[in-house]
């Protein structure tokens, strides 16, 4: 079983519990310290900011009970082009 349908399946079993399971993609490479420590220009846009996934996560956590999401959608740099 792969990881969607493990969560989605953990979501159906622990909801009714008041337990929110959801599947994140991060669909993309982060902008950490270490892609500074490479060396050379960084094309910023090219990576996806850790503190708007975050955001983006925490989102999840903050849901109400009624209104909860199970599959985010894909977080990703804005530099690839939309439906990619």
């Amino acid at each position: 079983m792969g990881p969607i349908p493990a969560s989605r399946s953990l979501a159906d079993e622990y909801g009714p519990a008041g337990i929110h399971v959801t599947h994140v993609t991060i669909d993309g490479s982060l902008l950490n310290p270490d892609v500074y420590e490479r060396g050379g220009d960084v094309n910023k846009a090219a990576y996806i900011d850790p503190t708007a996934a975050a955001e983006t996560c925490y989102h999840l956590v903050e849901q109400p009970d009624r209104a909860r999401t199970f599959n985010s959608t894909s977080t990703r740099p804005n530099a690839r082009p939309h439906g990619e």
